[in-house]
């Protein structure tokens, strides 16, 4: 039975919550909140976890909807996308622990979790997204290349990758 929906832009309480606190996120998913009940924007409780770096919360929701992590919104971006935007990089490694996690996946613009990542200068969270996608042994890549903590560029030998921040 999903929770019902709050007036501001459309959030269900469930989706509140997830900025608060783990215990009452808890309480509200074992209580039958919807936790796939998305916004007016398409936004899902799973989607604000994973910007506010709160890696027991993003658990639970998992836990209650194995699609969630993948689950796009309006414009197709994922909690991982969201994550790795914003910085979150506790939120990204949660996220990039999951089993069905899709690292590859593209918003409507083309661009993956890590191009966001890399246009913020987040370089931790590009190393951290790029050794999962890719398997390849850490000491070996990626090369980021930054000037005064912005990236300039990402390369990569094993798996081609090569990109610029002003080319995603």
């Amino acid at each position: 039975m999903p929770a019902a929906k709050h007036h501001y832009f459309g959030q269900s309480a469930l989706v509140l919550q997830t900025y608060s606190g783990g215990n009452i996120v808890r309480l509200l998913l074992e209580k039958g909140a919807g936790s796939d009940v998305p916004d007016d924007v398409d936004r899902t409780a799973i989607r604000c976890a994973a910007s506010q770096s709160d890696g027991t919360i993003l658990i639970y929701l998992a836990d209650y909807n194995p699609d969630g992590p993948n689950r796009r919104d309006f414009y197709g971006r994922t909690p991982l996308h969201l994550a790795a935007t914003h910085g979150e990089l506790q939120s990204v490694r949660t996220l990039l622990a999951m089993e069905s996690i899709g690292c590859e996946i593209q918003d409507e613009f083309g661009h993956t979790a890590i191009n966001g990542a890399q246009r913020k200068g987040y370089d931790d969270i590009v190393q951290a997204i790029h050794k999962m996608s890719g398997g390849v042994d850490e000491d070996s890549h990626p090369r980021i290349i930054t000037s005064s903590r912005r990236v300039l560029s990402v390369e990569c030998d094993a798996c081609m990758l090569g990109m610029r921040p002003d080319e995603t």
